[in-house]
């Protein structure tokens, strides 16, 4: 297994997306709790449902579904569990950029087509705590390769060493390639960008998991503006930002 030893406080990417990762110093307090509850929730149902795989995906493309599937594994790390991401989106992969690593290394597409070693391919995040298996070499039938029993065989490896698989997909109402790896996980996350996404569309993205018999586990609402709602919450308080904000260092925001 590959290491990268290089620490880094913020993963940030400079080209046109930026990732937006809990463990930067820069995350404001709502951000990283959200993912805390986000993982709370995860972890009553994986103890209810025995659900060790996870997939992400969205309806559409720019729900920021990626940034979620990393940052839940992040924030489940963070509470002592053993977490490998899987980046299972074999058509527009951001896990090179989002996590800074080396693209020339091989990835699941590698592992899938070529028979490589799975543990060649699995580069382990110790700055971060979790392990990552990234798309590799770009195929040109990724919902046929994505089909076979060796993606099965390699989840099931993997859940034998690992207390969460966190699988990122590309977006369900778009392409099959969610409902084809959703049939081998134990569950699904649907990630909805708020005010982005047409109720029909989240709806037929839902049933399209649901016709090959995933197990939806819940949504996650992205770019939630709570004060442009009209909310307001405990946490948007001062005392509250100023206290974690202390502890971690961070100079007033």
């Amino acid at each position: 297994m590959k290491k990268r030893e290089k620490r880094q406080d913020s993963l940030h990417f400079k080209g046109k997306q930026k990732f937006k990762s809990i463990t930067s110093r820069e995350a404001p307090f709502t951000y990283v709790e959200a993912f805390k509850i986000l993982r709370t929730n995860l972890e009553f149902a994986s103890s209810t449902n025995n659900a060790k795989s996870i997939l992400v995906t969205s309806a559409l493309p720019d729900e920021n579904k990626s940034t979620v599937a990393i940052n839940l594994a992040l924030s489940l790390a963070e509470n002592r569990h053993s977490v490998i991401l899987v980046e299972c989106d074999l058509r527009m992969p951001t896990f090179c950029d989002y996590l800074q690593l080396d693209k020339n290394t091989k990835g699941l597409s590698d592992i899938l087509t070529s028979g490589m070693a799975l543990n060649e391919c699995v580069i382990g995040l110790e700055d971060l705590g979790i392990s990552v298996i990234h798309a590799g070499t770009l195929p040109p039938n990724p919902s046929e390769l994505l089909n076979q029993g060796r993606m099965k065989e390699i989840i099931e490896v993997l859940k034998r060493h690992y207390d969460y698989v966190i699988l990122d997909t590309p977006p369900v109402a778009v392409v099959t390639d969610a409902a084809v790896v959703g049939r081998m996980a134990d569950g699904a996350l649907l990630v909805v960008r708020s005010r982005f996404t047409p109720g029909r569309t989240i709806r037929m993205a839902k049933q399209h998991l649901e016709a090959v018999d995933v197990k939806v586990l819940g949504a996650v609402l992205t770019r939630y503006d709570g004060k442009t709602a009209g909310l307001r919450s405990a946490y948007h308080y001062k005392g509250y930002q100023n206290t974690y904000g202390q502890k971690r260092g961070w100079k007033k925001y």
